[in-house]
């Protein structure tokens, strides 16, 4: 199987005062996690991240039991509390979650530390080589036309790229808020808020308050503007253009519209191992056919080959010769929220980028948890 995996901790906030999205941090996240990530192998950690006024929530059990519900989970998982003024992040609980992971170095001491969301669904069996290239994380990027989404999320993403302009004084190279997790050497997190005190020649948290709380901000932006800029090669970058031919016409304020920044690499059609996923459909929880759907290619295309569960050998049945592997796309590895990667690309390339991580998998013997698989495949 050939993996070699980094010292990484994953950061999950989770907010506790959203009654109808309580669980989606167990049932989308720790749920594809546990299936599909191999945490013993790779020793990943798990960060679930809350506020400090919730420290007494009754809720905290129902975390607990979670990470105990899952061996590799149970000295590998923890919860760890934030306490931060609301005047940082203008009262709103979505500023103040992108606003704790620019400070993310303070709560963990792993080398890399992964973001991920409470929606976050991993799709397949993740290999190192889906996050890490040669020890570097993998940023997976996009590119192409805005102008894709409904007029009030247009606008929101128009500010943020201009206030990512603005604050960092840089253009947006691509979009990184384009794939899960979303990987950074931890060190750099504390450099990026040096770079920025820096410039405006004050403390972070001042910079927050004086000049962003205010307005939509993108961490991911930010993060990602700078790491292409001043520690580029540290990381191996991939961009998919999501609207092919687009000449920048109507190109938003802060987007870079030089073409030549792209290496012909970069365009590599790199699979994506999760999907964002109440921004993939609003079929997919909770939990639906749809939902099930996914797992269910997603296992099938998972190690071990050939399968030895009983269940897997029955309902895998369309992926059973090599040809199978090479020739049926799990479109959804080119998808994420309302853009499809697919788009910017032939079939043929697209298919040859799975079947050689497919190739990658050979001999990979994951311990999926047999309770998983059959309550994936017991559903309609």
């Amino acid at each position: 199987c050939n993996e070699t995996w980094e010292d990484l901790e994953l950061f999950l906030p989770v907010f506790l005062g959203t009654p109808h999205r309580l669980n989606e941090w167990r049932d989308m996240f720790l749920y594809t996690y546990a299936h599909f990530w191999p945490i013993e192998k790779s020793n990943t950690k798990l960060m679930v991240m809350l506020d400090e006024e919730e420290r007494q929530n009754s809720y905290i059990s129902t975390i607990e039991a979670a990470f105990q519900s899952h061996e590799a989970l149970k000295n590998r998982s923890r919860i760890a509390f934030n306490k931060v003024p609301p005047v940082y992040y203008d009262n709103s609980g979505w500023k103040r979650q992108q606003y704790l992971m620019m400070y993310a170095d303070n709560f963990t001491s792993a080398e890399f530390v992964g973001f991920v969301d409470t929606d976050c669904m991993f799709i397949t069996y993740v290999h190192s080589n889906d996050i890490f290239e040669k020890g570097k994380p993998v940023i997976n990027g996009k590119s192409g036309d805005p102008h894709k989404r409904g007029e009030k999320e247009e606008q929101i993403w128009k500010e943020i790229i201009r206030t990512t302009f603005e604050f960092t004084g840089m253009k947006e190279p691509m979009k990184c808020m384009s794939y899960f997790p979303v990987v950074i050497r931890t060190k750099h997190i504390a450099a990026f808020r040096k770079f920025m005190e820096d410039k405006y020649k004050m403390p972070f948290y001042d910079i927050m308050r004086e000049h962003i709380s205010k307005k939509w901000f993108g961490q991911f932006d930010m993060f990602c503007v700078y790491l292409f800029n001043y520690h580029h090669d540290e990381y191996v970058w991939y961009v998919h253009n999501v609207s092919p031919g687009w000449g920048y016409e109507g190109a938003f304020e802060g987007m870079n519209t030089n073409h030549s920044i792209y290496t012909p690499e970069m365009f590599y059609p790199k699979p994506r191992i999760a999907i964002h996923g109440r921004y993939h459909s609003p079929e997919i929880y909770p939990a639906t056919e749809f939902f099930y759907d996914l797992l269910k290619i997603g296992t099938c295309i998972s190690p071990p080959f050939p399968k030895s569960n009983p269940v897997l050998q029955k309902e895998c049945f369309l992926y059973q010769t090599e040809n199978d592997y090479q020739t049926k796309l799990f479109i959804d590895m080119y998808q994420f929220e309302k853009f499809g990667f697919y788009k910017a690309y032939d079939g043929k390339a697209m298919a040859d980028a799975v079947y050689s991580r497919h190739k990658l998998l050979a001999g990979c013997s994951p311990q999926m948890n047999d309770t998983i698989i059959n309550d994936i495949f017991k559903k309609p």
